[in-house]
């Protein structure tokens, strides 16, 4: 009696352990729960929308992660960030998923469906952003509040219902001077239909024109490479150029320089000292016509010789007189000492 007992006790355990067990399983895959650390980051909005903590986060669509909660701040001023704060949303990351988050995404509260629940989708344009990290704040775009909308439509309802009723602002003449004005376009667009036609067609011709235009262009110039080459040949012939006349320039600097030099000094010469010049010159002058007159007594001095006048002439033209002295000299040669006695 006492196993059997036991053995329905043992039964009645394990079946509330089964039961235990499917329970934690259920409460595990209907609450999405993960052990994976994911990537906590913080989320600004001024106005949430009705998004509630708990909510998904997604990324094109496919769930990225939850709102774990959501913190009022009450519009506490934020000097690093530069910005009032009102609600912020604590947002937990999947590990596979934070790789697609940077830190210029959009975070958008949206539903799910017309009628659905609130969550935020989260849209990333530039892969090559900076990544999120742990523990960035972010700016959310707040979602369109319809009662806001609707009341300022209400507004604008009411300012036009004003607007009607005042009999100063003439409206239907208004009404009636636009109808007028467009029948009056209507029956220029009718009148003239063929020659915006014919207008409609040169534009079209001309914008055809202007494509071969441009592929003719584009066949003589080709890819630009040519050009390119040259406008590289040309820098390199303008540095060359500049390297080179650089050096140039500089020597012509210091010749000018030592010219206003010379210049200043020849000044600081002749300043004053005009008549002093002027007799030098005059000396100079002198001093040419004598040299020419004595230049002239040369000339007729040596042409007297050749023509064998006078003392020197005669010796310079006589044979014999030449032919003495050149017999004396070889006898002195010979015998030096007849200078001094005679044999």
């Amino acid at each position: 009696m006492q196993k059997k007992e036991t053995a329905i006790e043992v039964k009645v355990g394990a079946l509330v352990l089964f039961s235990t067990a499917l329970l934690v399983a259920f409460v595990i895959i209907l609450g999405d729960f993960s052990f994976d650390k994911g990537t906590m980051i913080y989320v600004d909005f001024d106005n949430v929308g009705g998004l509630k903590p708990g909510a998904d986060v997604a990324i094109s669509g496919i769930k990225a992660g939850k709102v774990q909660r959501l913190e009022f701040m009450g519009g506490a001023p934020d000097e690093e960030l530069g910005r009032n704060l009102m609600v912020r949303a604590h947002v937990m990351l999947e590990p596979s998923m934070s790789k697609a988050v940077r830190r210029d995404s959009a975070f958008y509260i949206t539903t799910q469906g017309v009628l659905g629940e609130k969550y935020i989708e989260i849209l990333t344009l530039d892969m090559n952003a900076e990544p999120v990290a742990v523990g960035d704040q972010l700016r959310g775009v707040d979602p369109p509040r319809m009662e806001l909308l609707m009341a300022r439509l209400d507004d604008i309802a009411n300012e036009l219902a004003d607007l009607m009723g005042n009999e100063d602002i003439p409206v239907g003449d208004l009404i009636r001077n636009t109808n007028s004005l467009m029948e009056n376009a209507n029956g220029i667009l009718t009148t003239n239909r063929d020659n915006i036609d014919s207008i409609i067609s040169n534009v079209e011709t001309v914008s055809g024109d202007a494509v071969e235009i441009a592929e003719a262009a584009k066949t003589g110039i080709g890819d630009g490479s040519e050009i390119r080459t040259s406008l590289v040949n040309v820098r390199n012939l303008t540095n060359r150029l500049n390297n080179e006349i650089g050096p140039i320039t500089r020597k012509l600097n210091r010749t000018l320089d030592n010219a206003e030099s010379v210049s200043v000094t020849v000044k600081e010469i002749t300043t004053n000292k005009q008549p002093a010049i002027e007799g030098a010159i005059d000396n100079l002058y002198a001093t040419s016509a004598n040299a020419k007159t004595i230049s002239d007594d040369v000339k007729v001095t040596t042409d007297a010789i050749r023509a064998g006048r006078g003392t020197i002439g005669g010796l310079v033209t006589d044979q014999e007189i030449y032919d003495d002295l050149k017999e004396m000299l070889r006898e002195l040669k010979r015998r030096p000492w007849k200078i001094i006695w005679k044999e």
